[in-house]
C-alpha cells in the first residue's frame, strides 16, 4: 500500500511538472523587438544605397481582415514550370516563375520511422500552408531587373548530384532586349543543407547598370492549437531575427501592428518551427536592411 501511495505521489509530481513546462512554453516572456531609432552597442552601420527602389509591391489577399495575415497573391503557384534538384540530403523544387525555392523535402527525416519514403517537407507552395523563399535583383534608375515576378529558363527540368561529385550548380537564365542578362546560380553540396545563391550579371546595354540582391521568406502563419497532451504544440513557430549579437523570436500579432525594420551587420533572418528552421544568411560584414511584417 505504501508503494502504491509513493507511485501516486510521483505520478502527481510528474504531471505538475509537465503542466508547468507546458505553461512556460505557452506563455513565454516575449522579447521586445529592437527599435530602429535606438542606438546599438555595435559599430555605426551605414544603410545601403537609398536610391535603389523598394521591393516589388504585390496586392494583399486579406488586408481587409485584420484577424488574418496578409499574403501576396502573385505568384501563388509556379505556372512557368519547375526544376527539380536532388542531392543526398535535399529534394528541392525551384519555380521558373521568379526562380524561387518553392519546395524542400528532407529525405533523411521521415515523418514516421516506419515510413522512410514520406519525408518532412519544409518549404511548400500550398496556399493553405505556404512557406517559400523569394529572391531577385532590384535595379536603379528603372532599369530592367530579374525580380521575383519574371520568368527564368533552365537547361534541364531535373538535376541530381552525381556519384563521386561533391557540388552541383543549377543555372537559371534571364535576359532583356536592352542587353542585360543575368544567371541566377544555386549551388548544392554533398551532405550540406545550406544552398548558395549567386548572380552573374552581363551588361551589354552600353550604359552603367546598378542592382542589388534581395531575399524574402514568405510564410503563412497558422496559430497552433495548444494541447497539454502534445508537447510539440508548445514549441515556437514563427520568424526569428538575429542582429549580430543575439536573436529574437518575433510575435506575429505584434508584427501586424508594427513591422520590424533595422539595418545590421552579421545578421540573419529565419522562420523556425519545432525541429527545423529555414534561414537567409547574407554575406558577413556588410550592412543589410531587414524588414519583418
Amino acid at each position: 500500500m505504501d508503494n502504491l501511495r509513493l507511485f501516486l505521489w510521483v505520478g502527481l509530481g510528474l504531471m505538475l511538472w509537465l503542466t508547468f513546462q507546458a505553461w512556460q512554453r505557452d506563455y513565454p516572456a516575449m522579447p521586445v523587438a529592437p527599435d530602429v531609432a535606438q542606438e546599438t552597442t555595435g559599430p555605426e552601420v551605414e544603410a545601403p544605397d537609398a536610391a535603389l527602389p523598394d521591393l516589388p509591391q504585390l496586392p494583399a489577399s486579406s488586408a481587409a481582415q485584420p484577424d488574418k495575415v496578409a499574403t501576396p497573391e502573385l505568384p501563388v503557384q509556379s505556372t512557368a514550370g519547375k526544376v527539380r534538384v536532388r542531392t543526398d540530403v535535399l529534394d528541392i523544387e525551384i519555380g521558373l516563375d521568379g526562380g524561387d525555392l518553392r519546395r524542400a523535402a528532407l529525405p533523411a527525416y521521415p515523418l514516421q520511422k516506419d515510413e522512410p519514403d514520406n519525408p518532412v517537407v519544409l518549404l511548400n507552395e500550398d496556399p493553405a500552408t505556404r512557406y517559400l523563399f523569394r529572391t531577385g535583383l532590384r535595379a536603379a534608375n528603372d532599369a530592367p531587373e530579374p525580380n521575383h515576378t519574371v520568368t527564368y529558363t533552365a537547361a534541364a527540368n531535373e538535376y541530381a548530384l552525381a556519384e563521386g561529385r561533391d557540388e552541383l550548380e543549377v543555372v537559371l537564365s534571364w535576359s532583356d532586349p536592352s542587353g542585360i542578362a543575368v544567371d541566377k546560380v544555386y549551388t548544392f553540396r554533398r551532405g550540406r543543407y545550406n544552398i548558395d545563391l549567386e548572380y552573374r550579371v552581363r551588361n551589354d546595354s552600353g550604359v552603367p547598370y546598378q542592382a542589388v540582391p534581395y531575399q524574402q521568406i514568405v510564410r503563412r502563419h497558422i496559430s497552433p492549437d495548444r494541447s497539454m497532451f502534445d508537447v510539440d504544440t508548445y514549441s515556437f513557430v514563427g520568424p526569428v531575427a538575429y542582429d549580430g549579437n543575439s536573436y529574437d523570436k518575433l510575435d506575429v500579432e505584434d508584427l501586424q501592428k508594427e513591422p520590424l525594420e533595422q539595418t545590421v551587420v552579421n545578421g540573419w533572418l529565419a522562420s523556425i518551427q519545432h525541429h527545423f528552421l529555414g534561414a537567409v544568411v547574407p554575406p558577413a560584414d556588410e550592412p543589410i536592411n531587414y524588414r519583418v511584417t
